[in-house]
């Protein structure tokens, strides 16, 4: 048995061969640097290693946003409807024409710049009863009178704004409010 070179030892072509200390090193050092199975050079705080292809070893540092079926980012584009039954809780502001509620979404909204509520079918709880005496569903988007917009407030939250032409009745300013989305009864689109 001889020796590797220092060419088998960096390709490991050769098993039948042995590795020196040295060409151990040699071995190691060339396939680090040279995007081999290690961890690529370089990357920023907070990005994260992505398969650029589908051969093997064959990645790079990305940000997290763009990446396909990221779990931790919303993208333009995606949507978040409510599979599960939701309470949201805020106040009645100016003079008793705005409800705005904050509603924790599931992953981060970094990468948005705007949200569209789609449907907004909830039922309108205070400590006097119901919103405007309406118990049961009420869709707010598209109604007469009404308008709803929605904003990110922070990494995960959504604030939605619900705008009457005139005042609720059964409140009154900084009431707090609860409204309550059954499964599937919101839905926000991401842009």
């Amino acid at each position: 048995m001889r020796p590797a070179t220092r060419s088998e030892a960096e390709n490991g072509v050769n098993d039948i061969s042995y590795m020196t200390p040295l060409r151990v090193k040699q071995a190691i050092n060339a396939n680090k640097t040279s995007g081999g199975q290690g961890v690529p050079t370089g990357g920023t705080t907070g990005q994260i290693l992505t398969k650029k292809s589908n051969t093997d070893y064959d990645t790079e540092w990305g940000d997290g946003i763009d990446t396909g079926n990221n779990l931790l980012f919303y993208r333009p584009g995606d949507t978040f409807v409510c599979d599960y039954d939701t309470i949201m809780n805020g106040y009645i502001t100016s003079g008793t024409k705005n409800v705005r509620v904050s509603l924790p979404v599931p992953k981060r909204l970094d990468n948005i710049s705007s949200i569209t509520v789609e449907s907004l079918n909830v039922e309108g709880r205070c400590n006097k009863g119901y919103l405007n005496n309406q118990s049961g569903d009420v869709e707010y988007v598209g109604k007469s009178d009404y308008t709803v917009e929605a904003n990110k407030s922070n990494n995960n939250v959504v604030n939605i704004l619900i705008s009457k032409s005139s005042a609720w009745s059964n409140v009154d300013n900084n009431t707090l409010v609860s409204l309550v989305a059954y499964t599937g009864n919101l839905k926000l689109i991401f842009n």
